[in-house]
């Protein structure tokens, strides 16, 4: 205790028996004047005594507040400093998170691989039970699920959404991310893309090039049924930027790589990737000792059509015969522009009188279609070429196979076009 304060209660315990003294004395004074002073006295002392303990009282009272004060004050000074501790490490885990998976997803150009990885990963890290991509079709403006991933056993939808329906569609058609604390707010199917509902919580947060969103990442059902935090939407947020900018690379690699073997008039195979296709088919034959079979085709007179008509007339007739050629073959076929007005078709596990069946097929079909001109010409036909070429039967190497369809061609266009000629014997059907 304080030494004012002792003090101070010394004085009001002094004063209190100074009072009771009087009082004695004054009981035996007979004159009523000294009585009454003495009794004055006594009052007085009293209220003194009073006041200061009061005082004392109150001095205690602020000096324990003003303790009791400090104590909260370190206490709270405490509980700051470990909630700050608490918000570096995991911004630091954050950050450490987002460097590994940035250096991860940015070594590949497979879009397949960078969003598996990146779905494992942030699951991981969130606790979460499944998530899923949803990329953008622009033309159908719908979303579709690209990858997903589930732990709990639970198989995922792979329905369409359209953008702006359901709370993945409204991430998708605002760039808003959001965080749903119970599933079973939304309705119908839009509780979650999983079969099994309702799901406890899910994040969603946009995938964006720029400003552009093509898509949206999910994560639900985290586990212990905890509800995910407006951290964890921030948070996933970023990531989803730096899947976004993975995606859009992944795609432009994809681009590149088919643009190098893709004819870009027409839109099948180009002559690189053709020469790669025919190595490959050939070792496959002669190692398991399957036919393989080349159509190699041309259209007749198509130097004169494109002086007739003009070559963005010519250009149209291309594509029209690419996209017939692609229709009315086997889906194992391959269909490419070996250059100009030339096309080749190679077939594996093909004789050579089934190949010499599909060629005249084709022909017939190309016969009967009509092309689109311009305003005086409305409706233009071509007529094609063909020969066959068939190994074993005509070669032993895949060089020797294209030109044995190439000299049955030639024998063709020699012997009045628009007819299909096996390079066996020669012989004209």
């Amino acid at each position: 205790m304080p030494g004012h304060q002792q003090r101070a209660q010394n004085l009001a315990i002094i004063f209190s028996l100074i009072a009771v003294a009087l009082g004695g004395v004054g009981f035996f004074v007979p004159s009523l004047t000294i009585r009454y002073m003495v009794i004055g006295g006594l009052v007085a002392l009293s209220i003194l005594a009073s006041f200061i303990f009061a005082l004392l009282v109150f001095e205690l009272t602020k000096k324990a507040r003003e303790a009791e004060s400090t104590v909260h004050k370190a206490r709270s000074e405490s509980i700051s400093a470990q909630r700050q501790k608490k918000e570096l490490s995991e911004r630091f885990g954050r950050t450490k998170f987002l460097g590994d998976l940035f250096r991860t997803i940015s070594g590949s150009n497979d879009l397949a691989a960078v969003l598996d990885e990146t779905l494992d990963q942030t699951m991981t890290y969130f606790g979460a039970k499944s998530g899923f991509v949803m990329l953008v079709d622009e033309e159908a403006m719908e979303l579709y699920v690209e990858r997903a991933l589930a732990r709990d056993g639970q198989p995922i939808s792979t329905g369409r959404l359209p953008v702006g329906e359901g709370v993945i569609g409204y991430v998708a058609a605002t760039g808003i991310p959001r965080a749903i604390q119970a599933a079973k707010q939304l309705p119908g199917r839009y509780q979650s893309l999983s079969q099994s509902s309702p799901k406890p919580a899910m994040i969603c947060a946009p995938l964006k090039i720029e400003l552009k969103t093509i898509g949206v990442m999910t994560v639900e059902d985290k586990e212990h049924d905890e509800n995910f935090s407006d951290g964890d939407l921030e948070f996933l947020s970023l990531i989803a930027a730096e899947t976004g900018i993975a995606i859009e690379k992944a795609r432009l690699y994809e681009r590149m790589e088919q643009m190098s073997v893709t004819d870009g008039l027409t839109g099948v195979a180009n002559r690189r990737c053709f020469d790669t296709r025919i190595r490959e088919e050939a070792l496959k034959a002669r190692r398991y000792n399957l036919p393989l079979s080349v159509i190699m085709l041309d259209i007749d007179h198509f130097k004169t059509f494109n002086d007739t008509y003009g070559h963005a007339v010519g250009d149209e007739v291309l594509k029209s015969l690419a996209i017939t050629l692609k229709e009315n073959v086997r889906e194992t076929d391959f269909v490419a522009r070996y250059g100009g007005e030339e096309f080749v078709i190679v077939s594996p596990d093909c004789d050579s009188d089934r190949a010499t069946g599909t060629a005249e097929r084709l022909r017939e079909i190309v016969e009967s279609i009509s092309v689109w001109g311009n305003s005086e010409h409305p409706n233009l036909s071509v007529t094609i070429s063909l020969g066959v070429g068939n190994m074993p039967e005509d070669s032993s190497t895949e060089e020797s196979l294209v030109k044995a369809a190439d000299d049955a061609l030639y024998y063709s266009k020699e012997n009045g076009r628009n007819r299909v000629t096996l390079r066996r014997n020669m012989q004209v059907r």
